[in-house]
């Protein structure tokens, strides 16, 4: 049964004429998914910002190169890689796929050979070697799979395999029979990754939440001293206060292949260790937060009023500040989870 796509449609006095393309969450889409307009809408976009990178370049008084990457990286590149992994795909329509990819690669030069005030004839392979740059082929693929593995390990990957009947992402053709121009744009994806990656269980990955905390969440009180000389003197001062503060030391490293946590607190004269496995399945950052959840199991079993928990892990502490979508979030949800617990109870901790 076919369409016709040429009527109009009335709305009330309003008559909506039909258009080949439509634009949907920033991306173009065209009738036979060709991702011509995508193409020119980025092109259209990206260039602009080339002359306000060209002017920051000054030889003169202009930033350095360290800056001017930075900006590159903050504002060009995800314009021209927004939403990469839904119109670069995989191989099935390489003649258009190449036209994309030297369109992005005009404008990806243009950009270095202005940051580094290079010659226009300048190699692109040189420029990226001195901006410290992927080539844009590679940067189209790294995009690619971090949007696979960004699929995989959120709550919507359960989804995204029953609607593969079960199939495991990023194990390649989910149905060999298929004609590549059939394939979903996560399908292509897969396909990248297990030629690159060969058969990987993205399964066994982390979960991992967009957010563990409420918008409303405040975090606990902080501080972190620029050295070491200043945090021995923030912990003197602190435990020479005149109110009775209750300390608690802990620590998280690997020894011999293995990664452990420990909570030591002297007042109680009460120890706690927990053995986080094989270094190549944990890291010492994961050992510092779970230190620190074992202290805050010392402060909620004794109901300490006062306690300030003291940790050498700057991640670990910045974590708690601003959590995000990170490696080690289900521990850190736990420690959250126990901060509010002992706020319910009147229980006032700082680190």
């Amino acid at each position: 049964m076919k369409f016709d796509v040429t009527q109009t449609v009335r709305i009330g006095d309003t008559e909506v004429k039909p258009n080949k393309s439509a634009t949907y969450l920033g991306i173009t889409l065209d009738p036979a998914l060709r991702w011509e307009d995508q193409i020119r809408h980025v092109q259209k976009k990206a260039t602009p910002l080339l002359k306000p990178l060209a002017t920051l370049a000054g030889s003169t008084w202009g930033a350095g190169l360290i800056q001017l990457r930075q900006i590159y990286q903050a504002v060009v590149l995800p314009t021209l890689l927004y939403g990469c992994s839904v119109w670069h795909t995989l191989k099935t329509d390489s003649d258009l796929r190449q036209t994309r990819l030297r369109i992005l690669n005009q404008i990806h030069t243009r950009a270095m050979a202005a940051m580094t005030g290079a010659f226009r004839a300048t190699a692109t392979a040189a420029l990226d070697i001195e901006t410290h740059q992927l080539p844009m082929k590679c940067l189209l693929e790294k995009r690619a799979l971090e949007a696979l593995t960004h699929i995989e390990t959120s709550q919507s990957g359960d989804q995204v395999r029953r609607a593969c009947r079960g199939k495991a992402i990023g194990s390649g053709r989910i149905r060999p029979g298929w004609r590549p121009w059939e394939w979903s744009p996560l399908e292509k994806i897969s396909e990248l990754a297990m030629r690159r990656l060969g058969q990987t269980r993205f399964q066994d990955l982390e979960r991992i939440q967009s957010y563990i905390t409420a918008p409303y969440w405040s975090p606990p009180e902080v501080i972190i001293a620029e050295n070491m000389e200043n945090a021995i003197m923030e912990h003197n001062t602190i435990m020479a206060h005149g109110q009775p503060v209750t300390a608690i030391y802990t620590d998280g490293s690997g020894v011999n292949g293995r990664v452990g946590a420990a909570a030591v607190c002297p007042k109680h004269q009460e120890t706690r260790s927990a053995y986080m496995g094989e270094q190549s399945e944990t890291t010492v950052y994961l050992a510092e937060l779970q230190g620190i959840l074992l202290a805050l199991v010392i402060i909620l079993r004794r109901q300490i009023q006062r306690a300030v928990i003291f940790t050498d892990n700057q991640a670990a502490l910045r974590a708690m500040q601003n959590p995000g979508r990170q490696s080690g979030q289900y521990v850190l949800e736990t420690v959250l989870a126990a901060i509010d617990k002992a706020r319910t109870s009147k229980l006032t901790i700082c680190f």
